[in-house]
């Protein structure tokens, strides 16, 4: 198992179009190495992630297309940097769940409860993430799964009350989700998942139509 999660580590890492953008920063080379440690380091954690979750590959698609929709939507490089980061990780809370829990084909409503919590955990030991940045992680792993209709869990925030960079997890992670093979559902086409986003009514309309705009030019690809 070490040696998948190492393999997957690597595919992650070489699979990081920021860590090129690094270089186009006006930034010193003490904080270029600071980014280009918490790259590695949320690579190494979202393939811990994905491994413990029985999703494989899932963080590292989610922040593929939270980088490509930055770019697509001009978010400034740094922040379009951290945004890719914090969404390799922002299901950091589900290591603290038994993985036996992701591996069940159905779930009560205990269950269910305990997987919510998910979104509650703060890394415990996020020394690797510089002080300046904790902020927007935060935001990421509290909130990517607040909805744009205000429907969503945990404070029930609407629109641009819910932070860009979960706002953008929300609907990457959906779509994921939507396209991969799951347990519990058939996968969909790109074409029939982003018809389910625009229908739910509960994602960012600008997000949807950047998520829509990458995606096809990386359809197929893993």
């Amino acid at each position: 198992s070490n040696h998948i999660a190492k393999k997957a580590f690597k595919i992650y890492l070489s699979s990081l179009k920021i860590l090129k953008d690094i270089n186009d920063l006006e930034i010193s080379e003490e904080e270029k190495k600071s980014l280009r440690d918490l790259i590695s380091a949320c690579a190494k954690l979202g393939a811990d992630i994905d491994f413990h979750t029985d999703r494989i590959n899932h963080s590292r698609k989610v922040s593929r297309l939270v980088s490509k929709m930055c770019t697509f939507l001009r978010v400034p490089k740094l922040e379009g940097i951290l945004n890719t980061c914090a969404s390799m990780i922002y299901d950091i809370g589900f290591l603290d769940i038994d993985a036996e829990l992701f591996q069940a084909e159905i779930l009560d409503q205990k269950e269910k409860q305990l997987l919510k919590t998910h979104i509650n955990s703060f890394l415990p030991e996020s020394d690797f993430i510089p002080e300046a940045y904790k902020t927007l992680f935060v935001f990421a792993i509290n909130y990517h799964h607040e909805n744009f209709d205000g429907s969503g869990y945990p404070e029930g925030l609407k629109e641009k009350d819910i932070p860009s960079v979960a706002r953008m997890i929300r609907a990457a992670e959906s779509y994921v989700s939507m396209t991969s093979k799951r347990s519990y559902h058939k996968t969909l086409s790109r074409e029939k998942a982003i018809k389910n986003l625009k229908k739910a009514g509960v994602y960012d309309m600008e997000i949807v139509g950047a998520l829509e705009h990458v995606t096809k030019n990386i359809r197929g690809k893993k």
